[in-house]
């Protein structure tokens, strides 16, 4: 039985991406994994696509969803065909770097007062990486006003502790932030997560990453932010000063939040930041 099961949902992907993102969890120096390869009811050629990114290892199992209800459900629905004591998160354009999986096992195994682990990452686009990413090691509540503190498409949870917490919250006020949500509501029951200062992802952070920013998804993490604010009881002048944040970036327009970000972090690209 595999120890660590990976979690991988998609839709209509790019074909390119999805294969990379693939192959580096092939690619890991940790071997005893499964992947759930999860295709979230793709159109024809979606499914054709993901189809042969499932023949890339026989490690993959390919789980079929007849109706897309969401990411959250789609991951709930993965989880459930996993068999791993561990559950290890991956988008299907973002890379795992080859060590990843052995410095997150022999932490937690360290660790057992930890229930999930993430990391730093690498941000990159079509041009290779621009700019590191990183994120509180040992995060507080307050680190969760200003963004999530955990890096989703990094994280290794314990199994036992994802089920615990009861998931991701499939309602439509979570739809687009429900990684922010588990976590709150996970760190609201008591639970711990821990950041490893390596960069252990490349993630990737585009233009198009950006468009995808709507009101409605800035709204929804309006709800979700004074919601987890309140369960965590954060001072109350604090929850609706950090609660406003996505509002107020409603008003700003995305190519200028993309180019004013990628000021902000872009670093020196170092030998070996290759994608």
């Amino acid at each position: 039985m595999p120890l660590v099961s990976v979690l991988l949902c998609t839709k209509n992907p790019n074909p390119a991406r999805l294969h990379e993102a693939v192959l580096s969890v092939c690619r890991q120096q940790y071997q005893h994994w499964e992947l759930i390869l999860y295709d979230d009811a793709s159109n024809n050629h979606g499914q054709a696509v993901i189809q042969s990114a499932a023949l890339l290892d026989t490690r993959i199992r390919l789980v079929h969803g007849s109706v897309s209800r969401g990411l959250a459900h789609a991951l709930n629905c993965a989880v459930q065909a996993a068999k791993g004591t561990y559950l290890a998160r991956m988008d299907d354009d973002d890379r795992c770097a080859p060590e990843r999986f052995l410095h997150q096992i022999a932490f937690l195994s360290a660790h057992p007062e930890c229930d999930w682990v993430g990391s730093f990452a690498k941000r990159f686009d079509e041009n290779g990486v621009w700019g590191n990413f990183t994120v509180p090691i040992t995060p507080t509540a307050h680190d969760f006003l200003r963004n999530s503190p955990f890096i989703h498409p990094s994280i290794m949870f314990r199994a036992e502790s994802f089920a615990r917490a009861g998931g991701y919250n499939e309602s439509e006020t979570c739809r687009f932030c429900e990684d922010y949500e588990l976590f709150l509501r996970m760190a609201a029951m008591g639970m711990r997560g821990v950041n490893l200062p390596l960069p252990l992802l490349f993630y990737r952070e585009d233009r198009a990453s950006y468009q995808k920013r709507t009101i409605k998804r800035r709204f929804s993490e309006a709800i979700v932010r004074f919601r987890g604010f309140s369960m965590l009881r954060l001072p109350l002048m604090k929850r609706l000063l950090y609660t406003a944040k996505p509002l107020v970036l409603c008003l700003v327009p995305r190519g200028v939040q993309y180019t004013v970000k990628r000021r902000l972090v872009r670093s020196r690209r170092t030998k070996g930041d290759h994608p």
